[in-house]
């Protein structure tokens, strides 16, 4: 099988020479050889060559990875950690099964208009488990309904979402652009969104927002749920490429991440939607790159101290990362200010903040401090996911640095008088 002997082939490139420990967000707080991506590649290894059975105890440390691609990043042989990763993953959901709630969450998935549905009840009823936080963007639980999460900083459900909201922000433009906000803008941070279509609009685009919204299938597939993975896929290429717009525009890391790079790899096997892939892979932009790449209105100047911080994938997979900066030196000027560390990972990684949340509090704490070493007042980043972990971490730290994406900042510059 073609897919085997690569995996093999980059079995071979790995030296073991330890500059993934380097550089590993969770073996710099753990120190355990298995939760690091040369040990990882052995234990795949090990499962690939039969000298290991797959078990939970393989699945557990399989999944405690952020992928941030930072190890990926700084391999001096080029070995693609990444790839040997995921299918440690697939290997071991065929052979272990999905985990029963993520199954659940996944069949769930497949399924938009419950995903929506889902998701307005939510809203509607958060109030029953979630209590209001003074002074914060957010909610923690009422109860203590799950262990070490109690204190835990959570965004809270719009009432309305952001396709709702759309509906009333059309208008003519120059260009047509359509605008994949995501579950997370969609349903949660409904401001970003709003903002995303105002600055779009201020530069003379016409926004569509469709009312067919889905996940992209990314939880799904680095879970080693390819069936549900690929069914989400398969409904976001039919239905972005049957509109008439030369650009998709996202401003969620890891859904440019997926429409860019991920769908190329997830359809490598099927001829017709690998087509598509391609087709969707050129068009897509994250909001930063395509604001740049076209030539922005520059706005006023905003008065206060602004640090960024690079979601992984944004920066490592599709190089997105020079770009936030040019917009937030047109916005701030020299009140711009560098983390020493702004592309460490926040330990956010999606649903690994859910199953893994004390190894991701100890490095999203690590996180905050950064940002608070720079004595700025705000922290912008270009992910969804990211500012949820970094309001969290901001709030135990006991700070008010305000969080914002990049183009709710831009916003505010168009905005000022």
């Amino acid at each position: 099988m073609e897919e085997i002997r690569e995996i093999k082939d980059e079995f071979l490139k790995c030296m073991r020479c330890g500059n993934c420990q380097a550089v590993c967000p969770i073996y710099k707080e753990t120190r355990k050889e298995t939760e690091v991506a040369r040990g990882k590649i052995q234990l795949i290894k090990g499962l690939l060559e039969g000298n290991l059975k797959p078990s939970p105890y393989l699945g557990e440390k399989i999944a405690t990875c952020l992928t941030c691609l930072a190890c990926q990043e700084n391999c001096p042989s080029g070995v693609n950690y990444e790839k040997i990763l995921l299918f440690g993953r697939d290997y071991l959901a065929q052979e272990n099964g999905v985990p029963l709630i993520k199954k659940a969450i996944f069949k769930v998935l497949r399924k938009p208009k419950l995903v929506n549905f889902g998701f307005k009840m939510a809203s509607r009823f958060q109030g029953l488990v979630l209590k209001k936080v003074k002074g914060r963007p957010g909610r923690k639980l009422r109860f203590g309904l799950i262990e070490d999460h109690e204190n835990r900083l959570l965004p809270e459900i719009a009432k309305e979402t952001l396709v709702q909201k759309a509906k009333s922000k059309g208008g003519p433009g120059k260009e047509k652009l359509l605008y994949f906000p995501g579950c997370m803008i969609n349903n949660v941070y409904v401001n970003v969104g709003e903002a995303v279509i105002s600055v779009l609009k201020e530069n003379g685009a016409e926004v569509k927002v469709l009312e067919k919204q889905s996940c992209c299938g990314t939880p799904a597939r680095v879970h080693g749920d390819i069936e549900t993975a690929k069914k989400l896929g398969r409904y976001v290429l039919d239905t972005y490429l049957a509109e008439d717009a030369k650009i998709v525009i996202t401003s969620c890391s890891t859904c440019g991440t997926t429409f860019k790079k991920g769908y190329l790899e997830l359809f490598n096997d099927e001829p017709e939607y690998l087509e598509k892939a391609k087709k969707l892979a050129q068009k897509t932009r994250d909001i930063n790159e395509y604001l740049v790449e076209k030539g922005y209105k520059k706005p006023q100047k905003l008065n206060f101290k602004v640090t960024y911080h690079d979601p992984c994938h944004l920066n490592r997979k599709l190089r997105v990362n020079e770009q936030p900066r040019k917009i937030l030196h047109s916005l701030v000027g020299d009140n711009f200010i560098e983390m020493k560390k702004p592309s460490a990972c926040c330990g956010g990684a999606g649903s690994f903040a859910l199953t893994h949340y004390s190894l991701s509090k100890s490095i999203g704490n690590k996180k905050a401090k950064d940002i608070i070493g720079t004595g700025a007042k705000v922290v912008a980043t270009s992910c969804p996911a990211c500012m949820m972990q970094l309001n969290d971490a901001l709030a135990k730290e006991g700070v008010n640095v305000r969080v914002v994406h990049v183009a709710e900042l831009l916003k505010e510059g168009y905005q000022e008088k």
